[in-house]
């Protein structure tokens, strides 16, 4: 499939866009919000408990109400346990969330998810393409691919190579491969090995981001 590509006027109405979502969502009252949202789910695993597990085998981040109570929370886990949602061995962590790059992908993952919703009911055509766009999975790393760089670049005010997490490693490791350790790399080569430890063919951060989610569908690696 040919990959999307953004003109400047595109990837600025994208942007504001996702600005705008941000402001409007922070003036909600989260408090009832959640109280609504807990209410729901919890009358959706109770009237199709069958097709709520077999969604929830599938899916990450799960949805469910944690309790808070230790006792409750232990038969919770067991429960989860029970139902094959909580992976382990073999079907376990691919991808570490906890490196500066994985966690720079992860936000810009959630943040173009989060701009789906909200864009939901928009129709200018970037959004309904963005709203057709498949689950994150190796097949579709090619189409989620710019919207992610796009939404790293906006969630870093237009400059992954300062404000991104993994930028001060790469800065480090491309000042150690110059002959001249004196000098530093420059914004354009912080900038350019950052796409490409995003982008590397099998061992990419976004790559194994969608490994990872496809072996929670049953896919081996």
């Amino acid at each position: 499939m040919k990959q999307q590509k953004f003109d400047s006027e595109e990837a600025l109405e994208i942007i504001a866009a996702m600005e705008a979502a941000q402001r409007e969502t922070q003036k909600e009252n989260m408090g009832a919000r959640l109280k609504e949202l807990a209410y729901e789910l919890d009358q959706l695993e109770k009237d199709h408990p069958d097709e709520y597990w077999e969604a929830a085998v599938t899916m990450d981040p799960m949805p469910t109400l944690i309790p808070r109570r230790p006792s409750p929370q232990l038969e919770w886990r067991r429960e989860l346990e029970s139902k094959g949602v909580f992976l382990k061995g073999k079907r376990g962590n691919l991808f570490d969330p906890t490196k500066p790059l994985n966690k720079d992908i992860i936000e810009a993952w959630e943040g173009v998810k989060g701009l789906q919703y909200q864009m939901k009911d928009s129709d200018l055509p970037w959004a309904v393409e963005l709203r057709n766009l498949p689950p994150l999975s190796e097949a579709t790393v090619d189409q989620w691919e710019p919207w992610i760089i796009l939404v790293l670049y906006a969630q870093t005010d237009q400059r992954p190579e300062e404000n991104a997490r993994a930028a001060g490693k790469i800065h480090h490791r491309k000042k150690s491969q110059k002959a001249d350790r004196k000098k530093n790399p420059t914004r354009a080569d912080v900038r350019n090995d950052l796409t490409r430890d995003l982008r590397t063919p099998q061992k990419g951060a976004l790559l194994m981001l969608a490994r990872d989610l496809d072996r929670v569908k049953g896919v081996e690696y």
